[in-house]
């Protein structure tokens, strides 16, 4: 590499790092307006740190590339085309995509998915270094984790979102996968937008939170269609929810409304497409539990929604527990379980806290509920062998993490609560209690 261009390189890099400090600065800001006393700022900080430097690090390594996998190198080259042809169905890598011409980049079928238009995007503006398009990823990420402690914020205070802030930044799948060249940091990113609208929409039952929601909505379909979807229908049923739990009733009218419309429209266009999504469904696992990896799921049956209804059961089991330790073959493997046990830790704190929290788990932690089951649901239908969840489980994880943070007991709860004593038993009336035998 020149010299100058190398320059040119570490400038685009310097500007990147600037301009998305200053984003995530001005949102921190707009969130403290009404949170005063929201402190996620310096965990954030540590999670851009400490994810810059494992993506900086994983590059320094000789076996880089078998870390990462060969999914950067689809998105980024594909060499079976040399001419992006929108009409063929097939997802244009982004050195295709970079030899468009600038109009025809903003074209909806070249912005799905939308990961490799932006890097294509970065690549063209100015010949952007992989530590570059990495960075941009990372900080995406991190703005959706700051969204997810705003989140726990409004529904838990400000001790619950600090905490969920910092397990969220060292949390292991999120930080190597933060700067992965795929989809996962956009749908972070999305995921994050999606939960704060339905915090907003829970408790202020207003119309801007359904427009952070549709928002959240249309970044996760053009990046991975499937999740889309499903969080558009979980916000369907969410705004339902809230309508209900209103005493507002024209509010509750317009909401229950606008939900009703948008269940119409969502339920037509999933009925046209329903046909052919289940067959691609049913050939992917197919194909999956065909193959050598030792990673490979059994075989369920998809060809109906009533086989997808029977089969859910063994997938959710299989996205939530599997790999299991002795399936593991290779470092890749084996870093990626990592994973695996902070999912187990995460429901093991959620579970504890359903106990804890028995009648009102709803009215503190209902929408992150609400996102996580959707996750769930839309990833355990679709991943076909284990080492495709390790990335996948790395949303569903921050969604554990912050409900198991919102069920947490309050310490105004704490001091509450009486001090636990010997068990006295109340004397008959009309009688004094006999002193307590010595020794």
């Amino acid at each position: 590499m020149r010299p100058e261009h190398l320059v040119y390189q570490i400038q685009g890099f310097l500007l990147v790092l600037f301009l998305a400090a200053w984003g995530l600065w001005l949102l921190i800001g707009h969130l403290r307006r009404g949170r005063p006393d929201l402190a996620i700022g310096l965990a954030l900080m540590a999670a851009v740190g400490i994810r810059l430097a494992a993506a900086a690090g994983i590059s320094l390594l000789p076996n880089s590339r078998d870390l990462r996998g060969t999914d950067e190198l689809v998105f980024l080259y594909d060499s079976t085309t040399e001419v992006v042809n929108l009409n063929s169905g097939a997802s244009p890598s982004a050195e295709q995509l970079r030899a468009l011409p600038l109009a025809d980049m903003f074209s909806v079928d070249v912005i799905t998915p939308l990961h490799t238009w932006l890097i294509a995007l970065q690549q063209r503006a100015f010949d952007a270094s992989d530590l570059t398009l990495r960075l941009t990823l990372i900080m995406l990420a991190v703005t959706g984790l700051a969204l997810l402690a705003a989140a726990v914020y409004d529904l838990a205070g400000p001790a619950a979102a600090q905490l969920a802030a910092w397990l969220m930044a060292f949390e292991p799948t999120s930080v190597f996968f933060s700067g992965y060249l795929h989809k996962d940091p956009l749908i972070t990113f999305a995921v994050g937008l999606v939960t704060y609208g339905f915090v907003r929409m829970w408790r202020q039952r207003s119309l801007r939170a359904l427009a952070i929601i549709v928002a959240g909505c249309v970044v996760a379909t053009l990046t991975r269609p499937y999740v889309g979807w499903v969080l558009a229908a979980a916000a369907v049923t969410l705004t339902l929810h809230a309508a209900m739990r209103s005493q507002q009733r024209q509010r509750a009218a317009l909401l229950a409304g606008t939900a009703v419309c948008f269940s119409v429209v969502a339920g037509f266009v999933a009925l046209q497409q329903a046909p052919a999504q289940l067959e691609r469904l049913q050939r992917s696992q197919e194909a999956n539990v065909n193959d050598s990896s030792n990673l490979k799921y059994e075989a369920v049956d998809y060809s109906t929604p009533a086989a997808i209804a029977t089969s859910l059961p063994v997938r959710v089991s299989d996205f939530l527990l599997r790999p299991y330790p002795w399936q593991l073959q290779n470092l890749n493997q084996q870093l990626g379980a990592l994973g695996g046990v902070v999912v187990l830790i995460a429901l093991f704190s959620v579970a504890t806290s359903f106990v804890r929290s028995r009648g009102v788990i709803m009215a503190r932690a209902g929408p992150l509920l609400y996102v996580g089951g959707a996750l769930i649901l839309a990833y355990s239908v679709t991943a076909g062998n284990a080492g495709t969840a390790f990335r996948l489980r790395e949303n569903v994880t921050a969604v554990l993490i912050c409900t198991a943070c919102a069920l947490r007991p309050r310490r105004e709860e704490k001091a509450a609560e009486p001090a636990r004593g010997p068990l006295r038993l109340a004397a008959p009336a009309g009688q004094r209690p006999s002193a307590a035998a010595p020794g």
